[in-house]
């Protein structure tokens, strides 16, 4: 895929489209316009030829267009998250061997406010053992340290074909970029392949439903991806009410489990939200669940095809193990230096002997739809029982769809972990009322233990709430006290 072609193309066929489109400052670049900028930007990068350029940039039209004025020039980008800690974005800088940091400037002219900074990464020369990536992004940390993921340019062509297939994506939709362009869910699910098709893009510098609205009515915006988190005060506000986003044509959410009540709302709003399961390591494309699977699963992220196929390894008796994926789509390992050879390679570790990549996440298969049940570090040991918070979650959502659900296992001397349901949500409420509500729907052994009020769930960088924070909340007294079951 050559994107400076394709903006040439735009260029050449209508030159006074407008492509991209800044929500907050009203800024607008026609297709003439951006390729121009990116002319400006090839020249500035094209002594860099082959080096990693690292990209610590808000979201902004320019995001992408530094991106294609790289790759024409045959740099590998390194997109650094902004909510880092500067001394993490330095530390990653340095261990990939970045030679230069490409910022943001609050200059007046698109081309002038693109800064390139020069640094002295100590591995600027080191090659790859095997092809060079496209692109290096970095997974969002949830389960541990972020890895570094190279993503080559067979990942992204598969990728974007799945997304095409799995949501009917064409040239006529308008496209919000909400979610951090330096990860995968926020330039790969919905934006790069949108942008590929000649759909216009529209950024939004942060989540803002305002903002959000603003663009639906102003720009046509027609296509978003947001995760869950962004979803549902969506859903809770104002704009919603009124209507405002009753245009949305592609609405798709992802990163973490979206509650059904959310999913419903929409729904009787007119708008399909389809529930997408992939990760960075994906590119991050996987399956999609429209309304026909997630109606009679919530925890329904839709069906493999041709493209992508999983399998459950190390089952339990319930069908129950962690995912393994395998296509083209998949990155070939997590990028690691080799100090004694002075490159760099995939670390293949997280693949089995059959090429499936080996997931953070657990699940099932039932008949050809896989049932997501959280990750493996989430999965609460209560006496021994492996308990899905997920699972629970829905089924709190069931029986009282009006409160907003997190579940966690709290660490406790006798149990190991004891099942707790935090909420959000204007009343107190009584475990063991909660437990009776569940009978029949969730074995005994699954419901909540204690049941714990907060003012609002915390959240990650990427948007998804954090439960290992909420067990921190505890302990710090953030959280009203709730009632133990026996």
């Amino acid at each position: 895929m050559n994107f400076y072609h394709l903006l040439q193309s735009y260029a050449s066929r209508s030159p006074e489209r407008v492509l991209f489109v800044e929500q907050h400052s009203g800024g607008t670049l026609t297709s003439r316009d951006a390729l121009a900028v990116c002319e400006a930007l090839r020249k500035k990068f094209e002594h860099l030829r082959g080096e990693r350029i690292a990209l610590v940039m808000r979201n902004d039209p320019l995001y992408l267009i530094v991106l294609i004025a790289l790759w024409s020039v045959g740099c590998v980008p390194v997109l650094i998250p902004t909510r880092w800690l500067e001394a993490q974005q330095q530390d990653v800088i340095h261990e990939l061997g970045c030679s230069g940091v490409v910022t943001l400037s609050d200059a007046q002219a698109w081309s002038s406010r693109v800064c390139l900074h020069r640094c002295d990464g100590v591995r600027v020369s080191a090659g790859y053992t095997g092809e060079a990536p496209a692109l290096v992004m970095f997974t969002s940390g949830s389960t541990g340290q972020p890895k570094a993921v190279p993503l080559t340019w067979c990942n992204l062509e598969s990728s974007m074909q799945q997304f095409y297939r799995g949501l009917r994506l064409d040239h006529t939709l308008t496209v919000a970029a909400v979610a951090p362009l330096y990860h995968g869910a926020g330039l790969l699910t919905l934006t790069l392949p949108l942008f590929a098709l000649g759909a216009k893009v529209v950024t939004l510098p942060r989540f803002d439903v305002d903002l959000l609205a603003r663009a639906v009515h102003e720009e046509g915006v027609d296509a978003v991806f947001m995760v869950p988190t962004m979803w549902q005060r969506t859903c809770a506000s104002d704009a919603f009410a009124q209507g405002k986003f009753d245009t949305l044509r592609v609405a798709l959410t992802g990163g973490a489990r979206t509650a059904l009540p959310v999913l419903q709302a929409w729904h009787q709003r007119g708008v399909e939200l389809v529930v997408g399961y992939g990760m960075t390591e994906s590119s991050p494309a996987g399956t999609f669940a429209h309304a026909e699977h997630w109606s009679l699963n919530p925890l329904s992220v839709g069906v493999s095809d041709a493209l992508l196929r999983f399998k459950i390894v190390n089952a339990n008796e319930d069908g129950v193990g962690q995912i393994a994926l395998r296509g083209l789509n998949l990155m070939m390992g997590y990028l690691v230096y080799k100090q004694w050879e002075n490159v760099f390679c995939c670390d293949k570790a997280c693949f089995d002997d059959e090429g499936y990549f080996l997931s953070p996440d657990v699940g099932r298969m039932e008949n050809t739809q896989l049932v997501l049940l959280g990750r493996m570090d989430d999965v609460i040991n209560s006496g021994g029982e492996k308990i899905s918070p997920d699972e629970v979650e829905a089924a709190l959502e069931e029986v009282m769809p009006d409160v907003r659900w997190c579940v966690v296992g709290v660490p406790d001397e006798e149990w190991g972990e004891v099942v707790t349901a935090f909420y959000v949500g204007p009343r107190e409420l009584d475990v063991l009322v909660i437990r009776r509500a569940l009978e029949g729907v969730l074995p005994g052994y699954k419901a909540p233990r204690m049941v714990l009020r907060c003012e609002d769930f915390p959240v990650g960088a990427t948007g998804k709430v954090d439960r290992r924070a909420l067990i921190t909340y505890v302990h710090q007294g953030h959280v009203n006290s709730g009632i133990s079951a026996a």
